[in-house]
């Protein structure tokens, strides 16, 4: 029973995807280093994988892909208005080490009298900036603020460079801003997007605000799980969690839904003793508002462990006997702090995902199987 209950969740994990499936391309437009703009449709990854170049098909040549380094473009844009622009960059992730430059593709994340463009980092993963004043026609680039260690009195604690504080504001032409407002702020796209976004509202409508939002989705994984030991009989669910189309996330906010049953009704009872009460059936319903998930992706797999807390509401049944004798059943509804954490691995099954976990219960293991929606 239990084998034929999980080679039927195998199936539909695999059936599923099928149904689901998306393409891989999105149409979009790329702008050669002539000027031209050619349209067609542009792989749809993570930021971080479109940074050195990008595969393109063009609309009247359908299937034939080619690959454009940064190099040999001016910029690309996908249809639902993500922008990239070629930029000329420093290698290194310092200002100061080298002169050493290179080509990558920026996202354009906001424009106006200053244009904001970041990229992640090939050599160290790190976020960086490239800004542009389109009055002054003055560029710069961003890196992370180094932290040093500082002792006064004995104690020692970080001191972050406040260079790139002095850069944003220099840009504007506002070195006063650096000690009032400017002072606070901080290294983030969130945060820098935000700042510029407001200065450039000061300067419409000769230099147009414009603000990108990134594209997210919300996922929703169900599975259905029977034990690799115990008596329990199986257990259903869902996860809910909202994911960057843009960027890869390894820590994630999610929660949850499980339901869990148990019983042995039909096994023969034993009186064990003269006066006594003997579950056997319990139901569980989980309701887990608040979970972590930490993921780590690869290409075709992602491992995860995650961590939900919530509240259980639990019904069981149990048999009443008196001097020896079956005399009747008790239902009781009670409730519960609750907690379910698990480790599996998601795997690509063409544009979709399958699943599997374990999950500690009580004394028991249960093993989930599920699609990713």
């Amino acid at each position: 029973m239990r084998l034929k209950f999980l080679i039927s969740i195998i199936s539909i994990c695999l059936f599923v995807p099928g149904l689901n499936a998306q393409n891989n391309y999105l149409p979009g437009y790329i702008i050669s280093t002539e000027g031209d703009t050619i349209f067609g449709h542009i792989k749809n990854t993570t930021d971080d994988k479109l940074v050195n170049s990008i595969d393109f098909k063009r609309t009247d040549e359908k299937g034939t892909e080619v690959n454009y380094p940064a190099f040999n473009l001016i910029g690309f844009r996908y249809e639902n208005g993500r922008t990239f622009k070629s930029i000329k960059v420093k290698n290194e992730n310092s200002l100061n080490k080298t002169e050493d430059s290179i080509y990558i593709f920026a996202k354009n994340v906001v424009r106006g009298k200053i244009d904001l463009f970041s990229w992640l980092h090939s050599k160290n993963r790190e976020l960086e900036f490239i800004m542009k004043n389109n009055e002054s026609m003055e560029q710069i680039q961003i890196v992370p603020p180094k932290v040093s260690e500082v002792k006064k009195e004995g104690t020692k604690y970080n001191k972050y460079d406040q260079t790139y504080k002095l850069q944003i504001a220099s840009l504007k032409g506002d070195q006063n801003q650096f000690s009032s407002k400017g002072n606070s702020l901080k290294y983030s796209e969130k945060d820098i997007a935000k700042d510029i976004y407001q200065y450039n509202l000061n300067f419409e409508p000769e230099f147009p605000a414009y603000s990108y939002k990134e594209r997210t989705k919300f996922h929703i994984d169900l599975f259905a799980g029977v034990p690799l030991y115990d008596d329990l009989n199986f257990r259903v669910g869902l996860y809910g969690y909202k994911t960057s189309l843009e960027r890869t996330h390894r820590l994630l906010f999610m929660y949850g839904l499980i339901y869990s049953s148990w019983s042995d009704k039909n096994k023969e009872l034993e009186i064990e003793s003269a006066n006594f009460y003997k579950n056997y059936s319990a139901q569980s319903y989980k309701i887990l508002p608040l979970g972590f998930r930490y993921q780590y992706p690869f290409k075709n797999i992602i491992p995860y462990c995650h961590i939900g807390l919530g509240y259980e509401v639990n019904i069981h049944k149990d048999y009443v006997v008196k001097e020896y004798q079956l005399v009747g059943e008790e239902k009781e509804v009670f409730g519960n702090f609750a907690i379910n954490a698990g480790v599996g691995a998601k795997f690509r099954i063409g544009s979709g995902y399958i699943f599997t976990e374990i999950t500690p219960v009580g004394e028991g293991i249960i093993m989930n199987l599920g699609y990713s929606i």
